[in-house]
């Protein structure tokens, strides 16, 4: 079994907030994610901590971008990852 790239999803306790995690070898690589784990009918804002295109484990460890989008059960969204890189999500529901 090799380990080239995980993804984690999670939901808090008693909430309707989710959380996301995914982490690359030294390979960078873009892995698209259905969100169809969120509740159906609901819209959630995100808040996601990525990679820039220029970050890199060794010369540029710390590039990365924080973007806010709306995504509903039906969304699906590309996880962009630097080598040896990731991305952390947080999803809450709009009320």
């Amino acid at each position: 079994m090799t380990g080239d790239y995980v993804t984690i999803t999670t939901k808090a306790r008693g909430k309707e907030s989710w959380f996301l995690g995914a982490i690359t070898d030294e390979n960078a690589r873009i892995a698209e994610m259905a969100l169809n784990f969120l509740t159906k009918g609901e819209k959630y804002k995100t808040i996601d901590y990525e990679n820039t295109k220029d970050a890199d484990w060794q010369k540029n460890p710390i590039a990365y971008k924080i973007r806010m989008i709306v995504v509903t059960n039906k969304s699906k969204i590309n996880l962009n990852m630097a080598p040896a890189g990731g991305t952390a999500i947080s999803f809450e529901p709009i009320q």
